[in-house]
């Protein structure tokens, strides 16, 4: 896995996970809300989403349902 995108709506807890991640070697994107998710996903191609459950513009359930949905995205993990 060489990239991993991050999408929580807390600064903290991006930064946590982002450390950590770098620390293994691993290319991290980071985003704060899950509106733009579905075009960022398509251009960073990662291995791997992150994504919180409870975000204040768009829930995480409903960006793993629109990941999901697009025929481009719906391979990539998502851990919630």
């Amino acid at each position: 896995m060489k990239k991993v995108i991050v999408i929580d709506d807390e600064p903290f807890i991006l930064m946590m996970i982002e450390d950590q991640l770098k620390g293994a070697g691993i290319d991290v994107v980071t985003l704060r809300s899950g509106v733009n998710t579905v075009e960022v996903v398509r251009q960073e191609r990662p291995g791997l989403v992150i994504l919180d459950w409870m975000m204040p513009e768009i829930s995480g359930i409903e960006v793993c349902r629109n990941l999901k949905a697009e025929h481009d995205t719906s391979d990539v993990p998502i851990l919630c």
